[in-house]
């Protein structure tokens, strides 16, 4: 059946000892260092993620803050262009008001200036009209002065 062959399981040994024996001499410190320079390379790379971290919340932060103030800054400057414009608004208006009443009171005046033209062109007309009439009714001819009589006391009555 089996047989232990002790001879070749000492040589077995012998060369599995010498071979971890080289590969512990030569092999596993290029090895361990290799392992060391990569856990360093992992640990430098975890400390400059972590300050990349830390410096992007600082930015974030500050950009955060820097849009806060703008989005005030934009609002204030809103807030006073909307005042201009009601204050403008306002002017507009005050003044549209006081072209109106000027306007209305200039109509007036040209209103009143033509009624008094009319008024007077009526007065000379009935004045003509009296003169006419009290020349036919006397049969005779009124002088400047009968005239200036009879004109005034037409006014008179008239008004």
């Amino acid at each position: 059946m089996l047989e232990l062959e002790t001879g070749l399981i000492f040589w077995t040994a012998v060369t599995f000892g010498a071979l971890v024996l080289i590969l512990y001499k030569f092999a596993l410190p290029p090895l361990i260092q290799m392992l060391d320079e990569r856990v360093n390379k992992i640990e430098r790379e975890l400390k400059t993620a972590a300050q990349e971290r830390q410096e992007a919340d600082v930015l974030l932060r500050q950009q955060k803050e820097l849009l806060s103030t703008s989005r005030d800054k934009a609002e204030k400057i809103v807030q006073v262009a909307t005042a201009a414009a009601e204050k403008e608004r306002q002017e507009i208006l005050a003044r549209a008001g006081r072209e109106a009443l000027l306007m209305v009171e200039q109509a007036r005046l040209d209103s009143d200036q033509e009624k008094d033209r009319v008024k007077k062109e009526l007065l000379s007309e009935a004045a003509e009209i009296v003169t006419q009439a009290a020349s036919k009714l006397l049969g005779r001819v009124v002088t400047l002065e009968d005239n200036r009589r009879l004109v005034d006391e037409s006014i008179k009555a008239a008004q």
